[in-house]
């Protein structure tokens, strides 16, 4: 996360730099959630995820650029992955986590790939 922040931060452009801001903010404010445990998903964090979509649907629909709409799809997985927790409470919560860190490093991934394709998309137009 700090890599993918620090590195939309010196290559990324406005969107990559604002998108980087406002993902860890959200990762910060998830660190700081306490887990729901075995009796369900920790609301709380269903809230800041569920949040960080809408903002990145609103970036997908409105950016001239297309790694905002692949982001916004790892981060509906996401989401769709607290909803399977709380329907099937009885799954095993390291496949909750397994999936929900694997969709998160997706996001971080489409960040980086506008991050490093930000500066050649400046000097190409």
């Amino acid at each position: 996360m700090g890599l993918t922040v620090l590195l939309a931060f010196l290559r990324g452009g406005a969107l990559e730099k604002q998108v980087a801001g406002v993902v860890g903010a959200a990762w910060i404010a998830s660190a700081l959630v306490p887990l729901g445990g075995r009796i369900g998903p920790a609301w709380l964090l269903v809230a800041i995820d569920v949040g960080l979509l809408l903002y990145l649907l609103y970036q997908a629909a409105f950016a001239k650029r297309f790694w905002p709409v692949v982001a916004a799809g790892f981060q509906l997985l996401i989401v769709a992955t607290h909803a399977t927790f709380a329907l099937r409470i009885q799954l095993e919560q390291w496949g909750y986590f397994t999936a929900y860190y694997l969709w998160s490093w997706g996001v971080l991934a489409c960040i980086a790939v506008g991050a490093l394709s930000a500066k050649s998309s400046a000097r190409d137009a």
